[in-house]
């Protein structure tokens, strides 16, 4: 087998430090239109990268990001990455500072075809001491050359407050809307709304603020997970509240107008709250053809369920016209499954989800419009964080440790040299039981976090001299083994001798 080493340059380091990161692709004949592989990460030497977020680009490519250690092993930077439409690297991106950790959550591809970027770090504004996380947000061009970067924090003097990311989405006035979580002055998390222009300025600020009787003294922490822009032009956000009483956890929906005004907001408990922990979080959610709401929850079942999948169809004011449970029976104290994304179909609604006994794998769950199971289907791999289809009929798994293509029935095609293709899960449907608790009032006052122009300092690494080389099993983890063909393939080494 041929092997190619790869020299890179570094800004963080003059000292050459061998680090070697192996990548490694699939291809595959397939008897589809939908090309098909399977991108994986490696580990080497310290070197450690993971996925969080994947994004279609105009070219039939991908824009992937994460986080990797391959400059400094103490710590993580943030991590971008370009495929093709086969899977092949075309240009990789670090961005952080030595000794300092930074995330990428969250990748889109804007109407001009660039992408912006959302993350977290610890090296720049406010959070440049390493003691507190700050929201980055950048945009990158086809060729992955950064064209601007702000950061937005909160200021306490003499005492430190995070805030934190987990979705963004490009608005249709060509800005973007990003939601997370921001720590008050008590140190506190608060549900975080961020209206941005297209080029990251501020234009509008909210927090949540929970209270039940108009007390707000037992409400201690909340997080928005998921956004999207509803048909009137204005904007939905689901998350999760979590009380001081007994620590329960349960999801909401929020409908803001166009300007960040509060429309209404829906507060769903559970009678039974649960088997363990009382939690039922809100993951995800989209507005269907009519108006309506679909809402993906990860819920605390009850035994001998564990945790499961929950979804809620709402009406345009969210209130609940159907509701089901989706899940498995737990075994050897492990059984949990929650949703990451749900794609509208003609014939229903297709969930993307993470399937977790012994390992957390990626699945597939399709539902009729009213909610019955239709089939479900699970690849190998790691725990799912983005889950997309393809214009060529097929889909994306984004995984933390891999990324997967796969035709319409989620497998590698039916080639002589092509992995083996999915299995089913053995997930069963049963009603929920939530209801709408109008004890709960739901605000958004304003909240003042500061922006930042930042100059990120970017790495590249050179992706020009790939070359494919033939796959041998015995580079195989046990883990793998069952997924990978014995022959076809290629790898790719990258090292800083």
């Amino acid at each position: 087998m041929r092997q190619m080493s790869i020299v890179f340059s570094s800004k963080f380091s003059t000292t050459p430090t061998r680090v070697l990161v192996l990548l490694l692709l699939f291809t595959f004949q397939s008897t589809t239109s939908a090309a098909v592989w399977n991108f994986n990460v490696w580990h080497r030497n310290a070197s450690n990268e993971h996925a969080s977020d994947v994004a279609l680009a105009s070219d039939g490519g991908y824009v992937a990001v994460g986080d990797t250690q391959y400059v400094d092993d103490s710590a993580e930077d943030a991590l971008l990455f370009k495929l093709n439409h086969n899977g092949e690297v075309l240009w990789q991106r670090a961005v952080g500072e030595y000794d300092r950790n930074d995330w990428a959550e969250v990748v889109k591809q804007t109407p001009a075809g660039t992408h912006i970027v959302a993350g977290v770090t610890r090296s720049f504004g406010e959070g440049s001491s390493g003691d507190r996380n700050e929201i980055f947000l950048l945009e990158v061009d086809t060729n992955g050359n950064v064209l601007w970067q702000r950061t937005y924090g909160s200021v306490f003097p003499d005492n430190p407050r995070e805030d934190d990311v987990n979705d963004l989405i490009v608005t249709t006035d060509g800005g973007y809307l990003l939601v997370g979580s921001t720590e008050n002055s008590d140190g506190q998390d608060q549900g975080l709304i961020l209206k941005l222009s297209d080029r990251g300025e501020i234009q509008w600020q909210r927090r949540l603020k929970f209270s039940e009787d108009g007390e707000e003294t037992d409400w201690r922490t909340s997080w928005a997970s998921a956004v999207i822009e509803t048909s009137d032009g204005g904007y939905a956000l689901t998350g999760t509240t979590r009380t001081g009483l007994n620590g329960t956890h349960d999801p909401f929906l929020v409908k803001l107008s166009a300007a960040g005004d509060l429309q209404w907001g829906r507060y769903y408990d559970d009678p039974e709250e649960g088997y363990q922990y009382y939690n039922d979080e809100g993951y995800t959610l989209i507005q269907t053809r009519d108006g309506g709401y679909l809402l993906g929850l990860r819920a605390d079942a009850g035994h001998p369920y564990y945790r499961d999948i929950a979804l809620l169809r709402l009406s345009a004011n969210g209130l609940i016209e159907w509701q089901n449970l989706y899940g498995s029976i737990m075994k050897d104290n492990d059984g949990d499954e929650w949703p990451v994304d749900i794609l509208e179909q003609q014939d229903g609604y297709l969930i993307g989800l993470v399937y977790r006994h012994q390992f957390a794998d990626p699945a597939a769950l399709k539902i009729s419009t009213a909610g019955d199971m239709l089939y479900q289907k699970r690849q190998y791999g790691s725990h799912l964080r983005r889950f997309l289809a393809t214009p060529d009929g097929g889909y994306v798994f984004a995984n933390e440790k891999e990324i997967l293509k796969l035709d319409d029935t989620f497998g590698f095609g039916s080639g002589p040299d092509a992995c083996p293709g999915p299995t089913d899960t053995n997930m069963d449907q049963r009603p929920a039981n939530y209801f709408v608790d109008d004890t709960v009032e739901i605000s958004i006052p304003s909240v003042a976090l500061m922006e930042k122009n930042q100059s990120m300092r970017v790495t590249s690494i050179d992706a020009a001299g790939f070359e494919r080389t033939c796959f041998d099993t015995f580079l195989c983890l046990r883990r793998l083994e069952a997924m990978l063909p014995s022959i076809g393939g290629w790898r790719v080494i990258l090292g800083n001798p």
